[in-house]
This record gives structure tokens, sequence and C-alpha cells, in this order.
């Protein structure tokens, strides 16, 4: 198959969905298929191999997050679907198709099968209960154009509305290769380090829940100041966004020895962080669909504290419910992190749980089910072409 991904984001930023998209295409090559990834530009200095750059990307934010929007000009637009027809593509494979206004365009002027990802969940709000029904509307127009839609979980699934002749969602978890983590070797798991490694990995922005973790680690400094012969604490918060100057200074206040800010790391840098972690905070409190970090720490055997947010639960399940404190709370959120330093017999049975549980989610073992949904939508088209 020739397969083109469009991802309605920066693709070289580090994200979810990007590391998704990158990793579902390379897996498709190894099979056999021909993959390109469409992005929005324009194209940097050193351009990600096999990504077609079009159009032009404005950063934006919505709800407590940072994303783009992007749009293309008529020509630029002309030349890209006349590139795709050359290509011969037999199918468009579209991430949250409807991110303004790149993807968009794109869709209307496709003659193949189309198929789309639907990433997002609105949170639980006066806002996002409007951005629910928008996009009930809006996912039946597309519902019924679309040869195929898959929700990453039952979280963005819930505002999908096909109506009686649109296509029928499926539900595909995102994957992700998780070669790197799981080469990790976790060491000394019973406890004997003289201080308990705390990571933070995501944007710096009220979506991830960065807010909840500063407050929740000025509780635990207080819970843990006079227990004798503990060990100390001490966070890494990973990232980069809005809230940058607030962890530094939260930084400076709490001191170099308590709180270490790691700017922008890469994709290869966050296997090297988890390494030398003992725990992983995700402390989102809305807006997730799935957990991609949550998954990469678990195939590096690292325990996790994460909010129960739509996305999260998902991921955590069986033992990995254990995992889970209320969303936007950091009394809780302080003593769940208080609880797993002091158990080593709890972090030992999450960590042997969430390697074997993480795999299900490597783009390896799940290839094969986007294949065949690939498959599926481009047979759909062409009953309907015939």
């Amino acid at each position: 198959m020739k397969i083109a991904q469009l991802c309605p984001y920066d693709i070289d930023r580090t994200g979810g969905v990007q590391r998704h998209i990158k990793a579902l295409s390379q897996e498709l090559q190894n099979r056999g298929h021909d993959v390109i990834i469409i992005a929005p530009g324009p194209a940097p200095d050193k351009p990600t191999p096999g990504v077609v750059y079009s159009g032009i990307q404005y950063a934006t934010g919505w709800s407590g997050t940072r994303f783009e929007i992007s749009a293309i000009g008529v020509a630029e637009r002309r030349r890209l679907l006349n590139f795709l027809k050359d290509w011969n593509v037999d199918i468009v494979h579209f991430h949250t198709i409807w991110v303004p206004m790149m993807p968009f365009q794109v869709f209307l002027g496709l003659e193949c099968a189309t198929a789309a990802t639907f990433h997002d969940t609105p949170p639980d709000t006066k806002s996002g209960h409007i951005w629910f029904r928008t996009y009930q509307i809006w996912s039946h127009w597309f519902l019924n154009r679309l040869d195929g839609a898959i929700a990453v979980s039952k979280a963005p699934a819930r505002h999908l509305y096909r109506g009686p002749c649109g296509v029928n969602p499926v539900i595909l978890p995102p994957c992700v290769n998780l070669e790197d983590f799981r080469a990790i070797e976790r060491t000394r798991m019973d406890g004997t380090r003289d201080c308990f490694e705390v990571l933070f990995v995501g944007r710096f922005e009220p979506r991830k829940g960065v807010t909840t973790l500063l407050a929740a680690w000025t509780l635990l400094l207080e819970k843990t100041r006079n227990d004798r012969g503990s060990r100390k604490y001490r966070l890494t918060i990973a990232g980069s966004g809005e809230l940058e100057n607030e962890i530094l200074e939260a930084r400076d206040k709490f001191g170099g020895d308590r709180v270490t800010v790691v700017k922008k790391p890469t994709d290869g840098e966050i296997p090297e962080l988890m390494r030398n972690a003992d725990l992983l905070v995700a402390p989102s409190p809305y807006g997730e669909s799935f957990g991609i970090v949550l998954v990469e720490a678990l195939a590096g055997g690292l325990p996790v504290v994460a909010a129960d947010n739509h996305g999260y639960v998902t991921v955590l399940t069986g033992p990995g419910r254990d995992c889970l404190v209320k969303a936007g709370q950091p009394h809780e959120l302080a003593d769940a992190i208080i609880r797993m330093a002091q158990d080593a017999g709890l972090r030992e049975t999450i960590s042997n749980w969430g390697r074997e549980h993480a795999m299900s989610f490597d783009v390896r073992n799940t290839v094969a089910d986007f294949e065949s949904f690939f498959a599926g939508a481009i047979e759909r088209f062409r009953n309907r072409s015939a």
C-alpha cells in the first residue's frame, strides 16, 4: 500500500501524536509499504526524512494547552494534491482532521481512500461541553465521507456520531516503538538509593497538571521533613511551555538539590531520564485521550502515579489502578508519591506488570491491526467509487 499520514501539528515538536505517526510510518515501511508523512511547514534546516512539508503553521492555544493551526495556499495545495495523485496514493490517513485548516483543505481535494484518527478529548468544563457537542456535529459530517475512522480510546469515541450511514469508528490505541524503553534495566528497586527520584515529562502547561505537581511537591516536602532516616526526594521536570518561568521560580525556591529542570528533551533523551528515575508522575487533570508517556515509562519498568483522567484510566488497568489518584488534588498526589517511595513491593509489582502490559501498545505488535484497517478503508472506497 501507498500510505500518506497527515499530521496537523509541527512534526518536529516532541509530542505523543507525532511519536505515534513516526513510529507507525516506520513500521509500515519495515513491512514493505510506501509511506510518507505530510505536515505543515515551513521545513526546518534539517528536515525529517520522509516528511513532505506543505503550508504554514501558527502556534496557538486553547483550554490550557498549546498546539499549531495551519493553512495551505491555493497553488501549494494544488501541487500537493497533484503529487499524491501522481504517486498513486492508496489512502491518506488524517490525525485530528478538524484542527484548522490544512487537513480540511487537503481532505476536500482528494480522490482516494481517506481515514482519520481522532485523538482529542475535551475537558469536563462548560466550554468543554460546548466543544463536545461541536465535535459531534463535525464528526457526523466527516464520518459520512471518510472510508475509515479510529478513536484512540473510549474517551474520544464518546463524541463521534456517525449517524445511520456513516463509517463506524474502531478503537485502536496509538502505538510507539518501545525498544529503547524496553532496554532500560531497573536496579535497586528495594529502595536503597539515597534519593528517591521523581520524574515529570510533558509540556509546561495547565493541561499537563504542572501547577498541581508543584503544589504537591510543597506538601510532600512538608510531610517528610521530620521523617527520621527518610530518603531525600528529588523532582526532575522535563519539557517546555508557557509555565516555564513559574517552574524555574519553583526550582529556585526549592533548591537545585530538590528540583531539576530539563528544557526541551529530545525523544532520544527521554529513555535516559526514565532510566535514572524511580517514579514517573503524570498529573494531567483533563484533556487526555490516552497516555503514551505512561506506556513508555511502564515499558522501561518505571512505576507511575497518574491522574484519573479519561485517557490515563485506559492505560492503567489491572494492577495499574493502584497508580491512579484523583485529578487536580495535590494532597492525594503527594501521598501517592510518598506511598510509592515507601513501598518497594508495590513498585516492583507495578514494574513487572508494566513491562508486560506496555508491549500490547508496541508498534511491532499492533501494526497488523493498522494494516487491516487501511485495507478495509481502501476496499470501502473502491466499493463506493464503483
